[in-house]
């Protein structure tokens, strides 16, 4: 069976699809391999077990949860607790469900393993509603976890885990680190050692997030190489013991290593591929390929825990080393440069049509980060932060001396990370890719990696540039999409609104609100118009509207200029005009038409001499024509100004109206709604808001007058796809 694992592998990761999905991809396997599996009738025999046996463990995703309510009962604790504010862990209730818990401080002898008796507040995790957004219910119930267990009170626990002695060995280090050392070597040691990343500043995870170098902070098979060639030297030439002993005690020693840090996917595949190799050095029989360990590893690991499949860190780690053993012979007899450059260009296509399915875009720069911080984390931080620890039964001179070194050194460092910055110049914004898009990448990925496995680098440049190629396909998408679109975004209780033109000749957002509480975090920029934007391939938009300055209106409206760079800002009169770089801001009032590549904005108010107490009043009122289907936005005026407008002659019939102030009982009175005439309506509102909008009044109205109401509290983002006098609205929410 020796390097044949790889067969094996697709059939143990085919049974992971959908039922007959999964068969067709197993016939469709087994054509290609024919030959190779008429000539091997054993390997063919394994195939359809493992095939058999993952479509038989692999996991259905748990369903949505029933409704919240409250559990009194027993559960078994399933993680080792998290200490911090509130005790987090996840539980088994009594008929299996899963759930992560939160509780206050407890001394009732809760560990892994233990069995609880708790009250706690069962709720479920929450969905996204937005296209891009993370959906935390997604994530959890990736790991089998279908609750959120809120306020929690723990009764009584008894017995524990033999885990949990580890677990509290890793506390009582941490501790005792912590004590000895200064607080910024702590801080270090405890992640890049410990798996503990909770204490680096989150603008500093960012950063590493950013340029591509997010898997320096997660322990993997860098780390357990040094650690490996460090205790080897130890071991044999400090302690004088022979080779045979230096193995048996590493095999004593990963396995705990690997538990006290955190047992992360990464460690788990570079723990056991290491005690792999070490194990088959013992025996007297044909080495086996790297491969083979790697594979064999991956298939054990899932064979226990079946939803470590849906994890980045696992995704991440073994498609990046199963690449870079696949192209060993292309890194061999490099200098360190070609080493470092090879390395890091091969990681990052091997994960770049992931890294584009989770983020949407990757940073095109950080290969050349890499070269700086790959070799910097391998031969300085790392060794030193070992020597650090080492230092500790040594006078406190040498210990302080070394903490300083690194301190000093690894401070210029971050801050020149943190000086480049976040420039969008290298940001590649692809949007979500297809699902062929991913299969025509890796086809061709596998096609480059083997003409330049080989030497045949005319043909190996070809293929790289059909895998640029590929990516670009994607972005070509959007652009022959013919609808014009318009996506009321689910913001709670703000207002944002994208409008694209039939094949993306032009895109803008109508207002970029933030809710109240959240303003000063531009939590709805960061977690909804960005990733929503980022999701559909976009990174520049034409033109921002603000209907008024309000915070639930234009809260991100400087976030929403510097990150994606529109070129015409629009806003009512002001006083002053509002100067951001690369940006024209045009006041417009009544009277004023926008025309752009087929698109009209006609504004309704206010007037150009207009001046309201209140700055809801003050809001643009625009009608957005597209050949002959009319949108007509409202900011937040109330029933006044909708009188002035009347008053004007401006109303007409309509297709959708955008219900002003959130459904407010201020706005949309019986003559607005006459004069109009919507056959749509659209409510950008807040789940069970503190203000009680949408009025039922205005209900009533829209209902007695058979008009549609779609609301984001109850669908979630609302999308308007128009084309050829037809419109059909969809929402995000089932």
């Amino acid at each position: 069976m020796s390097g044949k694992t790889y067969i094996l592998a697709i059939a143990f990761l085919l049974g992971y699809l959908p039922l007959k999905i999964g068969l067709l991809a197993f016939c469709i396997m087994c054509i290609i391999f024919r030959k190779m599996l008429i000539l091997n009738r054993p390997l063919f025999a394994f195939s359809l077990t493992f095939f058999l046996l993952s479509l038989y463990l692999s996991p259905e995703i748990p369903q949505d949860p029933i409704d919240s309510h409250q559990y009194e009962g027993w559960i078994e604790v399933r993680s080792h607790p998290e200490y911090g504010d509130n005790i987090q862990f996840v539980g088994s209730l009594e008929n299996d469900t899963r759930a992560i818990f939160y509780s206050g401080h407890s001394d009732k002898g809760l560990y892994h393993g233990a069995s609880c008796l708790v009250t706690s507040q069962l709720n479920a995790p929450n969905h996204s509603t937005n296209q891009g957004e993370f959906s935390y219910r997604d994530f959890l119930a990736k790991q089998n976890i279908s609750y959120i267990g809120y306020d929690t009170e723990i009764h009584s626990c008894h017995d524990r885990s033999w885990m949990s002695y580890i677990a509290d060995w890793r506390l009582s280090l941490q501790q005792l680190l912590e004590e000895k050392l200064e607080a910024e070597s702590y801080v270090w040691i405890q992640a890049l050692l410990l798996g503990d990343q909770s204490g680096i500043d989150e603008e500093i995870i960012e950063a590493f997030q950013f340029w591509g170098l997010s898997h320096l902070l997660a322990i993997s098979g860098l780390h357990i190489g040094i650690l490996l060639i460090i205790t080897y030297f130890v071991f044999l030439k400090i302690f004088n013991l022979t080779l045979e002993q230096t193995k048996i005690l590493l095999l004593i020693l990963l396995p705990i290593y690997i538990i006290l840090a955190g047992a992360n996917p990464p460690i788990v595949r570079a723990g056991l591929m290491a005690m792999g190799i070490i194990i088959w050095s013992f025996l007297k029989v044909k080495k086996p390929d790297v491969i083979d360990i790697v594979l064999m590893i991956m298939i054990i690991i899932l064979l226990f825990n079946p939803y470590l499949i849906y994890q980045l860190s696992f995704q991440f780690s073994f498609i990046v080393t199963v690449a870079l053993i696949l192209s060993r012979r292309l890194l061999m007899n490099s200098n360190w440069f070609w080493l470092s450059m090879k390395v890091s260009l091969i990681s990052q296509l091997a994960i770049l049509p992931l890294q584009l399915h989770y983020f949407y875009y990757t940073n095109v720069f950080s290969v050349f980060l890499n070269l700086i911080f790959v070799p910097y984390f391998t031969l300085i931080v790392i060794p030193l932060l070992i020597f650090i620890i080492v230092s500790l039964m040594l006078p406190n001179i040498i210990s302080n001396l070394l903490q300083h070194v690194f301190q000093v050194i690894h401070e210029w460092m971050i801050q020149f990370m943190l000086y480049l910055g976040k420039p969008s110049l290298f940001q590649w914004v692809v949007g979500e890719p297809h699902l062929l898009v991913i299969v025509s990448y890796f086809i061709v990925f596998l096609i480059l990696m083997y003409f330049w496995d080989r030497g045949l680098l005319k043909k190996a440049a070809i293929s790289a540039i059909l895998l640029v190629s590929v990516c670009f396909i994607q972005l070509i998408i959007y652009q022959l999409n013919p609808n014009l679109t318009i996506t009321v975004l689910d913001v709670g209780q703000a207002e944002s609104i994208v409008i694209e033109l039939p094949f993306r000749r032009g895109i803008f957002m109508i207002d970029s609100g933030e809710e109240m509480m959240h303003e000063s975090n531009q939590e709805n920029f960061q977690y909804k118009i960005k990733p929503f934007l980022w999701s559909k391939g976009i990174s520049k938009i034409d033109a921002l509207w603000i209907t008024h300055l309000d915070v639930d209106h234009s809260g991100s409206m400087e976030s929403v200029i510097k990150q994606f760079k529109p070129t015409q800002l629009f806003t009512y009169p002001m006083d002053e005009t509002i100067k951001l770089r690369g940006i024209n801001h045009e006041e417009v009032n009544q009277g004023m038409t926008i025309k752009y590549n087929g698109g009209v904005f006609s504004v309704w108010s206010p007037r150009s001499n207009d001046s309201f107490d209140s700055e809801n009043d003050q809001s643009l009122v625009f009608l957005f024509s597209y050949e002959d289907y009319n949108v007509l936005f409202t900011g937040d005026i109330s029933e006044e100004v909708e009188s002035l407008i009347l008053s004007e002659g401006l109303g007409e019939d309509i297709d959708v109206l955008k219900i002003a102030h959130h459904g407010s009982q201020t706005s949309t009175s019986d003559e607005w709604l006459e004069v109009t005439q919507p056959k749509k309506a659209l409510i950008s509102v807040g789940t069970n808001n503190i203000y009680g909008h949408p009025h039922p009044d205005v209900i009533t109205k829209l209902k007695n007058r058979n008009i549609d109401i779609f609301r984001t509290d109850k669908m979630g983002s609302i999308t308007i796809k128009y084309r050829k006098g037809q419109d059909t609205i969809f929402r995000y929410k089932p």
